[in-house]
């Protein structure tokens, strides 16, 4: 059974497909100037559909790897992910049990307590995704998907080959002038069926993705 949000991403595509492409697809490749413009719009709306998708559900992971730790002392392997994959160096045990000063009480938590750890791993994870994540390129999907715990043996080299070529497009059409749209004339037809793959391809990780969400809560 899919994810509400996988769900709402199949809706966003096929309101997107109606808004902005064609109805009917000709034989002949031949469309007026401002079909290629809706289908350049196609492209980078639906590109930032699928991007939303991925950052939502990954995120709903780590609130709720971050929070069964917290209030259970449970640590799942999502919650390992997160701290072994952050870029803060957390560093060995302190010398002292209590912070040496009032000010450092705080960040001592830090230093003796798995359970904080956990908590700053995930809101690293969650700021970094949020503010710093801007595609669905390789890099992108891999530092989305490993830190949650996304078994490596399940990432199929073949997608994150397709999603990089779509995020390489994507980028290419992003910034460019409406002239560029029609000179290069992308195909409609062509175009929805690169998105419909995309979203095929998904499936499987919308269902890992539930399996590693119930593994944490």
């Amino acid at each position: 059974m899919s994810s509400e949000a996988y769900k709402e991403l199949k809706a966003s595509v096929k309101i997107l497909r109606l808004h902005l492409l064609s109805k009917k697809f000709r034989t002949d490749g031949y469309y007026r100037d401002r079909v290629f413009t809706g289908v350049i719009s196609f492209r980078v709306l639906s590109h930032a559909a699928i991007e939303e998708y991925l950052e939502k559900r990954a995120i709903q992971i780590a609130v709720s790897a971050s929070a069964i730790c917290k209030k259970h002392g449970r640590i799942s392997h999502s919650a390992a992910c997160l701290v072994s994959f952050s870029k803060k160096i957390f560093g060995e045990p302190p010398d002292t049990f209590d912070s040496p000063q009032p000010n450092q009480q705080k960040i001592w938590q830090e230093k003796i307590d798995m359970k904080t750890r956990v908590s700053v791993a995930a809101s690293l994870y969650i700021s970094n995704i949020k503010n710093e994540n801007h595609g669905i390129r390789e890099k992108n999907v891999l530092n989305i998907l490993l830190p949650i715990g996304f078994p490596t043996e399940k990432i199929d080299p073949l997608m994150l080959a397709e999603f990089d070529t779509f995020g390489k497009r994507r980028g290419e059409v992003a910034h460019s002038s409406p002239k560029v749209h029609t000179v290069k004339k992308p195909d409609p037809e062509q175009e929805l069926a690169t998105v419909n793959r995309i979203i095929n391809l998904l499936k499987d990780v919308d269902d890992e993705l539930d399996s590693i969400l119930a593994s944490v809560t």
